[in-house]
């Protein structure tokens, strides 16, 4: 008998959706009746669990920073209660959530798998229940310690995986990162990696609302679009770089970022490559992008990356220990 308790706590998403005839959409109380019928939930090996089901259910592409603060905080307040924590989540913006979850929850000692489905659990063939099931196990072992995303019977690091096909059943990948744990069907759960946490900090950050910038560069971009971008009032800009981290070395574009860097924007530059990451020093593009007061976003995902910099800058009141904690491993997000 397994005599560990599991929290699932259900914001919305594909796993729990009915059909309609307007499509998928969210239904109260639906989940627990699939619960209650996954013949799998009554194993020994699998540990009891209590239902957490948000109202109203949330589309993950409707999830702001204050539905990642109350996730936290729903942990945070009963972390003593339970072994573990499940969330059940959309995919679409899953991979920005288990991030965030992160950085709100350092020092966790307790496993947070952050899972959903590509497939509802009304389809015969949905995923929704293999990830339930194996994640409600992963949830009571104490080597999966911290957030983690479980999908396709793979356990990544939460702030190290990406959303990758918007079709396949193995939808999330972690490009820079190695599996926790895969589930192997010949001999079951297989440790890939073990983490120790130093314990879960006293409260959750206040997050702030945070005016953050995305900048994907491509080739001939009009300079008078890239002038009307830095003239927004902004707090950070996340520069999507050329491979190694290289951007044009126009005068005018350099002229730009060391403007936004002096009037205290968070400059990070971060590589369009899903695999690999930034070596500012490498090319002579990405050395003039350092000198202009560009900092490295090193190999984190645009996920991680955007995350770090909500908490960061709600935090810290100084841009300078904001750009210094942004290039230091906070989390497991960044190759060190």
């Amino acid at each position: 008998m397994n005599s560990k308790r599991i929290a699932i706590i259900y914001t919305g998403g594909t796993i729990g959706m009915q059909p309609s005839e307007h499509g998928l959409v969210p239904a109260e109380g639906y989940l627990a009746q699939r619960l209650q019928q996954e013949p799998r939930l009554a194993a020994a090996s699998v540990p009891d669990y209590e239902l957490i089901e948000y109202s109203p259910l949330l589309d993950s592409s409707d999830m702001l920073p204050e539905h990642w603060q109350r996730i936290a905080q729903d942990v945070h307040q009963r972390y003593h209660q339970f072994d573990g924590f499940l969330v059940l989540h959309g995919t679409d913006t899953l991979a920005y959530t288990a991030s965030a979850l992160s950085f709100l929850l350092p020092g966790l000692d307790k496993p947070l798998i952050v899972t959903g489905s590509q497939l509802p659990l009304a389809e015969p063939h949905s995923d929704g229940h293999d990830h339930i099931v194996e994640g409600l196990m992963l949830a009571a072992k104490p080597v999966c310690a911290g957030v983690n995303v479980l999908f396709h019977h793979k356990l990544m690091p939460g702030n190290r995986v990406t959303k990758s096909s918007s079709v396949a059943l193995g939808a999330f990948t972690a490009p820079n990162a190695a599996p926790v744990w895969v589930m192997d069907a010949s001999s079951g759960p297989s440790p890939l990696d073990v983490k120790t946490q130093p314990g879960l900090a006293p409260q959750v950050p206040r997050l702030q609302p945070c005016r953050i910038g995305i900048l994907t560069l491509a080739p001939g971009m009009a300079m008078s679009m890239l002038t009307h971008f830095f003239d927004q009032p902004l707090d950070a800009v996340i520069l999507r770089s050329y491979g190694a981290g290289n951007a044009p070395q126009a005068d005018e574009f350099l002229r730009l970022i060391r403007q936004a860097h002096e009037a205290g924007v968070v400059v990070v530059n971060l590589s369009q490559c899903d695999h690999g990451g930034v070596a500012m020093g490498t090319y002579a593009g990405g050395s003039a992008l350092a000198r202009a007061g560009v900092i490295s976003g090193a190999d984190m995902t645009l996920e991680a990356c955007y995350t770090k910099l909500v908490v960061l800058l709600s935090h810290y009141d100084s841009v300078d220990i904001v750009r210094e904690r942004m290039q230091l491993n906070l989390a497991g997000e960044l190759t060190a």
